[in-house]
């Protein structure tokens, strides 16, 4: 049957917006339209009254946020319509808080923030036209993200070659608890990379797709049984589309940084395609597994300070 074509107004200014203009162009029931000045926003809003609005934190003329005011104001289509707000990456702290809790305010669906990906975006402006709640959550940035990062940026493990000493444990891991891949994750800025996969052919997702994101945020271990069942990640790519997670378990890895503190810079993870749970002795087991994996970095960096200290006395 023929469809009635939603429209989407992106008022993006700051955004790269080709990337999510181009994958909705390409679906055959959206029409796009991109408009950058407020005024040219107000005016399409008013006169098209679009089926979503996703709008930039700043766009020329004004704040997102003001023409989210103006629309809410439109009768009855403006008082229903979803509008999404990509936050600024220039906003830091206060100003950014404040502009969440009118974010709420206006009833705007998302206030997103980075890091985000294109899939994410785009999956959240087709929930928000069809009216259903997203069962997709990005895990939230841990308070201490710049001195995680420092301690992850310190083991030089990123982008570094595969290692036997690794593959050896993810190969075991597979193999103990019968499952289809073990990884072991390290979550950067804007992705997680795999330092070792067994069972997997990727190297990289975004981290707004990573359930290790997740985990990093835990004390113990992250046990998803169903990942369908799940609000967190239902919606997820990795759900949806290859590798299809729908059991995940987790450890943290966490490496020394200043002082006492212990950062959680990964994980180390088993993943099967069809649901499952984790007996109490396989949970202790998979602690044992992270306790492994974090030997062999302190015993790295360890390695390396030695080597640091012997050079500086030469």
């Amino acid at each position: 049957g023929s469809q009635e074509k939603k429209t989407v107004l992106l008022g993006f200014f700051e955004t790269g917006a080709e990337t999510i203009y181009e994958m909705l162009k390409s679906s055959n029931h959206i029409e796009v339209k991109l408009l950058q000045s407020s005024n040219d926003i107000l005016q399409y809003a008013k006169e098209k009254k679009p089926s979503v609005v996703v709008l930039d934190q700043y766009v020329f003329g004004c704040s997102g946020l003001d023409i989210c005011r103006e629309i809410r104001e439109m009768g009855e289509w403006g008082y229903q319509v979803p509008l999404l707000v990509v936050a600024s990456s220039a906003r830091t702290g206060d100003a950014r808080n404040d502009e969440f809790l009118t974010s709420q305010e206006l009833h705007v669906e998302d206030y997103i923030r980075e890091p985000y990906s294109p899939a994410y975006l785009f999956t959240r402006i087709q929930m928000s036209m069809l009216r259903i709640p997203l069962r997709w959550r990005r895990a939230p940035i841990p308070k201490c993200e710049a001195k995680r990062l420092e301690a992850l940026q310190n083991t030089h493990l990123l982008d570094s070659d595969p290692e036997e000493r690794f593959d050896r444990i993810t190969r075991l891991a597979k193999t103990m608890f019968h499952v289809p891949i073990a990884l072991v994750s390290m979550v950067d800025k804007q992705r997680q990379w795999f330092k070792s996969t067994c069972g997997l052919d990727t190297k990289e997702t975004p981290r707004d797709h990573a359930f290790c994101a997740h985990a990093i945020l835990q004390n113990d271990l992250l046990v998803v049984p169903d990942a369908l069942q799940d609000d967190r990640f239902a919606d997820n790519p990795l759900v949806s589309g290859g590798p299809k997670i729908r059991f995940y378990a987790a450890c943290p890895i966490r490496v020394p940084s200043d002082g006492d503190e212990r950062m959680a810079i990964g994980t180390m993870c088993i993943i099967d395609s069809k649901p499952r749970d984790l007996r109490e002795e396989e949970r202790r087991a998979l602690v044992d597994f992270g306790a492994m994996v974090e030997k062999e970095i302190a015993d790295e960096l360890q390695r390396k300070t030695r080597k640091d200290g012997r050079e500086l006395s030469n």
